[in-house]
C-alpha cells in the first residue's frame, strides 16, 4: 500500500503532445523557475487525469493548501525530512558490514551492530507518524487526501504491532550483544543437523542490572560526602567522614565481588556453534525488521516529491492572482458528456508575457454535446490562436486539478489531448513548403492512429503551406472523420471554403472581429482590440 496526495484511484493518464504547443512550458518557467519544481509540474501536467475522481480529489487537496499556507510549509518540510529517511538508513547500513570470514565472535559483533543500526529506524518513523497526525489535526481541512493521511498515521501510532516493533526495536539500540541472555529454538532435520533457528527470548542479564543499580546508590552516597566535606571542618566531622567513606568502598569491592565462575567450560569448536546459532537468530530479526520497516516505510515515501507540484500549483495561483486575473475551480464533467463551457477564459501565455487582466480580451466557449466541432477564421493578430492556445490551457489545468484563468468553468473529460499547432513545426527547412506539408500529413496521420473516444483535438493553421483547393480538400476529409471517432475539434484557419461545407448546427463556426479601434474605456490601453463572434 501506498499513500498519494495526487491520486485516489491509480492512474497513469495518457500523454498529451501539446504542452509544447500550448506554450504551458514557458509559462511554468515564468512563476515557477526552480527546476526541481518545475520538472515535476511539467511531467503531471503532461499526463492530464481521465479519472473525475481524482481530478476532484486533488482540487480539495490544493484548495485545503491555499486555505492554509502554514500547514503547507510544515507538511512539506515533515515530507522532506521523512524521504532522506531511507537514504541516511542506507548509508548507516552500508558501514555496518558483515565478514562472514572472520572469527565466531566478530560475525556476531558485526551482525549486532547491523541490528544495532536497523532498530533505530522503526523508532525514527513512529516519531514522524506522530509529527504527521499532530499537525494535520492541528488544522481544519476538509480534503479527503489529507484526511486520510492523518487517520492512517493515528491509526499506526494505536496499533499495538507497531507498538511490539518499537518495543523489540528499543532492546537493541542502547546495548550490546554481551547484555542479554538469549533463549534460541533451533529445528533439526532427521538426522539430527541444525536447519533453522528462532530467538525465542531475550532478557538483560540480571548481573549488569544488579550493578547497575549499585552503582546509582554508591553515586548518590559519594555526592552527599562531596558536599559534606565542603561544610567547614573539625575532628568529629572528619572522622565520621573517614569512616564512611572506608564503609562505602568496602562494600563496592566486596558486593561487587566476582562470584566463582560455575558455568561449565566448552571447547572452542562448540562455543563458536554455539556462536553461530546466535548470530544466525539475530541475523533474521534484522532481517525481519528490515522488511516489516521497509513496508512501513514505503507508505509515505514519496509525498515530498508530490508536494513539489503543489508548491508549484500555489505558485502558479499566486502569480495569476496577482495580475488581477481571476481564477476559478472548474466543474468537472464525465467524458459522456461532451460538454465545454468556459466564461471569461484569459490566456495564461499572455499574463506570462506580462499583461495584466484589463489588457487580456476575455472570450467564452460553449461547445455543447451535439455539436462536431469548431472552426475559427480570421485575419492575422487577432487573436484566433490566443483563444486556441487558453482553450488548450484551460482543458490540460482542469483535468490536473488545477483552477483556470476564467470566471467560471465547466469541462468535460478527454480522454486524449492532441495538438497540431503549424506555427511551431520547425523541423522542416524555410520555404520548402511540399516537404512541410508532407511532414504535417504525417503529423496528423500519426495523431488520427492514436486518437480515443472522446477526444480533443487542437489545430492551429495546419496545411497553411500547400495550395489551397489542396488543403481545404484535406482537411475537410480529416474533420469529416473525426465525429465517427467520437473526437471534438477547435480549427484555427486560412481555409474560408470550410465554412460552406460544414453545417452550422452540427460546427461551430466563428470568425474574429473588430470591436473597438481605442481599447478599453477609461483605461491608458489602446489598438485595436478583436472579439471572437459566431457567424450567423
Amino acid at each position: 500500500m501506498k499513500i498519494s496526495l495526487l491520486y485516489k484511484n491509480e492512474e497513469k493518464g495518457e500523454a498529451t503532445d501539446a504542452i509544447y504547443n500550448l506554450s504551458i512550458d514557458r509559462c511554468a518557467g515564468v512563476f515557477c523557475p526552480d527546476s526541481a519544481r518545475y520538472d515535476k509540474f511539467i511531467s503531471i501536467l503532461s499526463r492530464p487525469l481521465t479519472d473525475p475522481e481524482n481530478i476532484l480529489y486533488r482540487q480539495a487537496v490544493l484548495n485545503d493548501f491555499i486555505k492554509n499556507p502554514s500547514l503547507f510549509e510544515e507538511l512539506k518540510t515533515i515530507f522532506l525530512r521523512y524521504d532522506k529517511i531511507k537514504a541516511d538508513w542506507i548509508e548507516l547500513r552500508s558501514g555496518a558490514h558483515i565478514n562472514e570470514e572472520g572469527s565466531s565472535e566478530a560475525v556476531l559483533s558485526q551482525t549486532y551492530s547491523s541490528l544495532k543500526v536497523t532498530s533505530v529506524f522503526p523508532r525514527t518513523i513512529m516519531s514522524f507518524f506522530t509529527s504527521i497526525s499532530d499537525t494535520l489535526s492541528s488544522y481544519k481541512i476538509s480534503s479527503s487526501g489529507l484526511k486520510y493521511i492523518r487517520d492512517y498515521a493515528g491509526r499506526m501510532l494505536s496499533d499495538n504491532n507497531l507498538e511490539e516493533i518499537g518495543k523489540i526495536s528499543a532492546l537493541f539500540v542502547y546495548n550490546e550483544a554481551e547484555d542479554y541472555n538469549y533463549e534460541v529454538a533451533l529445528k533439526l532435520s532427521d538426522d539430527f543437523k541444525i536447519i533453522g533457528c528462532e530467538l525465542t527470548n531475550i532478557e538483560p542479564k540480571p548481573k549488569k542490572q544488579l550493578l547497575e543499580k549499585q552503582y546509582k546508590q554508591y553515586e548518590k552516597q559519594l555526592r552527599q560526602i562531596y558536599e559534606e566535606q565542603q561544610a567547614a571542618e573539625n575532628p568529629e566531622n572528619a572522622e565520621r567522614k573517614e569512616s564512611r567513606l572506608s564503609r562505602l568502598i568496602s562494600g563496592l569491592s566486596t558486593k561487587t565481588k566476582e562470584k566463582p565462575n560455575s558455568e561449565t567450560v566448552i571447547d572452542r569448536g562448540s562455543f563458536d556453534t554455539v556462536m553461530y546459532i546466535l548470530t544466525a537468530a539475530l541475523s533474521v530479526i534484522d532481517t525481519a525488521l528490515t522488511k516489516i520497516t521497509g513496508d512501513i516505510y514505503e507508505i509515505f515515501h514519496g509525498l515530498s516529491s508530490e508536494m513539489q507540484f503543489y508548491d508549484a500549483a500555489i505558485k502558479y495561483c499566486e502569480f495569476v492572482s496577482s495580475a488581477g486575473v481571476p481564477l476559478c475551480t472548474p466543474k468537472i464533467l464525465p467524458m459522456e458528456s461532451e460538454l465545454t463551457n468556459l466564461t471569461g477564459l484569459r490566456d495564461l501565455f499572455l499574463i506570462c508575457e506580462g499583461m495584466t487582466n484589463e489588457q487580456i480580451i476575455p472570450n467564452d466557449l460553449d461547445l455543447q454535446p451535439k455539436l462536431d466541432g469548431m472552426l475559427i477564421r480570421g485575419s492575422n493578430n487577432t487573436g484566433k490562436t490566443v483563444f486556441l492556445r487558453s482553450v488548450g490551457i484551460a482543458q490540460i489545468f482542469a483535468q490536473s486539478g488545477l483552477p483556470v484563468c476564467a470566471d467560471n468553468a465547466a469541462v468535460s473529460v478527454k480522454s486524449g489531448i492532441y495538438s497540431h499547432f503549424s506555427a511551431a513545426e520547425e523541423d522542416f527547412t524555410s520555404g520548402d513548403t511540399a516537404g512541410r506539408f508532407e511532414g504535417e500529413v504525417r503529423c496528423i496521420a500519426n495523431i488520427l492512429d492514436n486518437l480515443k473516444p472522446h477526444s480533443l483535438l487542437l489545430l492551429n493553421e495546419t496545411f497553411q503551406t500547400t495550395a489551397y483547393s489542396e488543403g481545404a480538400n484535406g482537411m475537410y476529409d480529416i474533420l469529416s472523420i473525426l465525429p465517427k471517432l467520437k473526437t471534438k475539434y477547435i480549427f484555427v484557419t486560412h481555409l474560408l471554403d470550410l465554412y460552406e461545407r460544414f453545417d452550422p448546427k452540427k460546427t461551430l463556426l466563428t470568425q474574429t472581429i473588430l470591436t473597438s479601434e481605442e481599447g478599453v474605456s477609461g483605461s491608458d490601453i489602446s489598438g485595436k482590440r478583436y472579439t471572437l463572434t459566431k457567424i450567423k
